[in-house]
């Protein structure tokens, strides 16, 4: 990968392994539903409006 983006870029940022390893995208995907979820219960129930209103 280091030696691709020295092809294209002129500055190659540091380039490290992620933390979460082969769970990243399940974690991501999960954070994506629940932050979906949280804003429609958020958007129904408190504030009473539907997604559309908003």
């Amino acid at each position: 990968m280091h030696r691709e983006l020295t092809l294209r870029l002129p500055r190659v940022p540091e380039i490290v392994g992620g933390r979460l390893g082969d769970d990243a995208v399940l974690v991501g995907a999960i954070a994506t539903a629940m932050d979906t979820a949280w804003e429609l219960v958020f958007q129904r129930r408190v504030l009473g409006r539907s997604i559309s209103e908003a």
